[in-house]
């Protein structure tokens, strides 16, 4: 099979999981915020998914490194699937508590943490260096634009069936991404002699460290790094919130979707624009200028 079909195959599939999850998502924040009133679970339990990116996003790059890369990504899906599974039976059995979401939202965090290196490394293997750049935007359109999808999908299923519907559509997209990732061939990389001579030497430990190394010797990449993690840091925590704003000043489950969506539209655009270039000559730029619009429309709002 041809390697850039096999990407959007893949790409194409972990957008319909996605999409699954952001309607879960999307279906507990209102119904935590039905009975409880309140927007702190719905913080705490983003703290929570949070965590394991947070602690251990280093180790899980060496984990798509060192084994197959199909196999991390199956893994990763299957382990959200269990944690929505669990949730799922939580609400049915009508047991559901608070630390029920906050439990499942730590395990999702954790196989989230572990899938998402392996995701973007395989885009590597199976894109052409000269297309990456386009490969890389249609990759990240993935996020807003099941953004702009879930919340419209779960306005019909929250209304029709119910919190476990949502849940239930959510299940069957994490099978449908497995079933498709297990079918497909994701080439795993050659290794050079340096990379043979440290796992030889040291192991994870040294591998570790030789990341760490690798971009104190490129500030310039240390300091993007430590800049973009600020910045997630700063928005995550205003959008946590945007579903207990939405339905308290609207008080409606549709407008809350449709503003959810016009939220996204935003980004798929900036996604989709760079798809459209293909390639980006000054990166950097283009970074500090998005986030630039991004601060100064916050500030409106």
């Amino acid at each position: 099979m041809n390697r850039l079909y096999t990407f959007y195959i893949l790409v194409v599939t972990q957008i319909f999981s996605l999409i699954g999850s952001r309607m879960t998502g999307i279906a507990v924040g209102i119904q935590i915020f039905r009975d409880t009133g309140n927007t702190s679970p719905l913080l705490i339990a983003a703290f929570f998914m949070e965590i394991p990116g947070m602690l251990s996003g280093s180790f899980t790059g060496l984990i798509a490194d060192r084994f197959d890369r199909r196999l991390v990504i199956m893994v990763g899906d299957a382990g959200q699937a269990v944690g929505t599974l669990v949730l799922l039976l939580s609400y049915a059995s009508g047991s559901f508590e608070l630390w029920h979401l906050y439990a499942v939202m730590l395990v999702q965090g954790i196989f989230g943490t572990i899938q998402s290196p392996a995701s973007d490394a395989s885009i590597t293997m199976l894109v052409p260096e000269n297309h990456r750049d386009r490969a890389n935007g249609i990759n990240v359109m993935g996020f807003p634009l099941a953004g702009v999808i879930a919340p419209i999908l779960t306005g019909v299923f929250y209304e029709v069936a119910g919190i476990t519907g949502v849940m239930v559509f959510d299940l069957l997209t994490f099978a449908v991404a497995i079933t498709v990732v297990f079918l497909i061939r994701i080439p795993r990389p050659e290794k050079s002699q340096a990379s043979m001579n440290i796992e030889s030497e040291g192991g994870f430990r040294r591998e570790l460290l030789g990341g760490w190394h690798y971009l104190i010797q490129r500030r310039a990449l240390l300091l993007m790094i430590l800049y973009l993690s600020f910045i997630y840091f700063l928005i995550n925590g205003p959008l946590e919130i945007a579903i207990p704003y939405f339905i308290t000043i609207t008080g409606s489950e549709e407008t809350l979707g449709l503003l959810l969506a016009a939220m996204n539209l935003g980004a798929l655009s900036g996604a989709l624009a760079i798809a459209v270039i293909g390639n980006v000559r000054n990166r950097m730029r283009v970074i500090m200028v998005g986030f630039l619009i991004l601060g100064v429309l916050f500030g409106i709002y």
